[in-house]
Formats: structure tokens, sequence, C-alpha cells
């Protein structure tokens, strides 16, 4: 082990450094949820039932093909809070906010996903 830590030099360094840099900014900017406007659609049966925004709380109460769900859109999240299904595994998927994410009751017929707009900024020009 000694051995190997001799052969390392300065440049080695300063590559593993900026390795490491490099993988800290990118994880920000794949992570980076900045979107202008954030919806909840809602589909029951394959069909579109709504179209909600993330940051106005509301309460959505549907009838499905197996049991009644409600849909609660609160402080920026979106979850399933009560369902008749057996196994309640759209209740455990838990509280969603991210763009792409999505919820599924497979009893009840039930996708919740999470669209998102991002402006049309330019971030620089180019001659």
């Amino acid at each position: 082990m000694l051995y190997i830590l001799k052969k390392i030099t300065i440049p080695d360094y300063v590559f593993i450094i900026l390795l490491i840099f490099s993988g800290i900014f990118s994880s920000f900017y794949i992570y980076n949820n900045n979107y202008d406007s954030k919806k909840v659609v809602v589909e029951v049966s394959g069909r579109l039932y709504g179209v909600y925004d993330l940051n106005i709380d509301r309460v959505i109460d549907l009838i499905g093909p197996h049991s009644n769900v409600r849909i609660n859109i609160e402080d920026g999240y979106v979850f399933v809070s009560e369902s008749g299904c057996p196994q309640k595994i759209c209740k455990k998927m838990g509280k969603k906010n991210r763009v792409n994410d999505i919820i599924v009751c497979i009893p009840n017929h039930l996708i919740i996903k999470i669209d998102g707009e991002k402006s049309n900024k330019l971030e620089f020009i180019t001659q």
C-alpha cells in the first residue's frame, strides 16, 4: 500500500480533486428541479381525469373501478391518503414532488404523474 502512495504525483491529486468536484457539480445539475410550473396529471383507466397545479392545496376524491381513492396535494407534494385497494401500495409510495415522479394504483387503474414546464430563457448566445 505504501508503495502505491509513493507513485501518486501532484497531477494525480489534482486530477482526483477535479473528478470529485465534477461529480458534485453534475449531481446538482442533474437533480436541479427548477421548473416554472409543476402539474399533477391524474389518469383513471387510461383516460385523463384532471390536471392540477402542484402549488395549490386540494383534495381530490375519485371513484375507481375497485374502490374510492383520496389524493391530496399539500405544500407542493402529492400523495394518496386513502385507498380501498388490498395492499395499499399507492399509499405506501409516499409524497412526491419531483417532475416525472409517479404514483400507481393497479386495482383502481390509477396513474398520478407530475409534469413540469421549463421557461425558454436563453442561457447564452453564440455568434
